[in-house]
């Protein structure tokens, strides 16, 4: 199930020149409900419907005019603006020009940014700031919930299983292929390990071991040891690297 999150938006800035005719049309989509260990994958839309281009600056890798504010089930507030460089890429430039009926979809890993670690319903909010504030006509408004139900293995393994197919083998580059990366790689329950396994073996993405190590069970574990066997030099290279970062503790994910 998914639904449209609405957003709540900070109110344009003052002195802008932007009026409500000419703003750009902004759609947001969440998942209604997940469960534990699956990421919230978020996507947010942007339509010129106007006569003329458009151009907006949505400050770093065109998230960085998202402030996200969630309320917990325990009632606690967590509130987060993607501020920080990429590690291992170098993001997408913030400006966006779009032209007279041209369209532009992003995702964002909202678990990259806030915490769904216990089960319950979470309140999300998004706040704009910045040009985002008076440029985006949002499409609704308010607040809606995403329901982060109980770990529900046989779920995560069919959604990992279809992640596997739509990565390997490799045919593209695209949105939907780095949004599948992003979501298997936020995958954080111990029967992602060999789908995690198959797709790095594949040479998909290093981003995904991040998720071995953080899942951290003797599988995952064997999983990167195999792995530094590969014959792709980044692939046993990066295994080498997973391997020292395993620690002695219990693993961040349980069945």
């Amino acid at each position: 199930m998914r639904i449209v999150l609405s957003v709540l938006t900070v109110l344009a800035v003052a002195g802008s020149s932007s009026t409500w005719q000419d703003r750009l049309s902004l759609e947001i989509d969440v998942p209604g409900e997940v469960s534990r260990y699956q990421p919230v994958m978020l996507w947010y839309s942007i339509r010129n419907d106007s006569t003329a281009s458009q151009t907006i600056n949505l400050g770093f890798n065109r998230i960085g005019s998202f402030t996200f504010v969630l309320e917990r089930p325990d009632g606690s507030v967590q509130k987060s603006t993607p501020d920080y460089p990429p590690r291992d890429w170098g993001g997408r430039s913030p400006v966006l020009t779009l032209a007279p009926g041209e369209s532009y979809r992003q995702y964002i890993a909202l678990n990259e940014w806030l915490r769904f670690d216990e089960v319950g319903a979470y309140s999300l909010r998004i706040e704009l700031t910045g040009q985002a504030a008076s440029a985006l006509s949002i499409v609704g408004d308010g607040t809606r919930q995403v329901w982060i139900r109980p770990v529900n293995p046989g779920q995560i393994e069919a959604r990992c299983k279809a992640l596997l197919s739509s990565l390997v083998p490799i045919t593209r580059f695209d949105t939907d292929f780095a949004a599948a990366v992003a979501e298997l790689a936020w995958t954080r329950h111990p029967v992602a390990v060999p789908y995690l396994e198959a797709a790095i073996a594949a040479e998909v993405n290093p981003s995904l071991f991040d998720a071995l190590v953080e899942i951290g069970t003797a599988e995952a574990r064997n999983a990167v040891v195999r792995l530094t066997r590969h014959p792709t030099p980044w692939v046993a290279n990066g295994a080498k690297n997973a391997l020292s970062r395993f620690g002695g503790g219990k693993s961040t994910a349980h069945p």
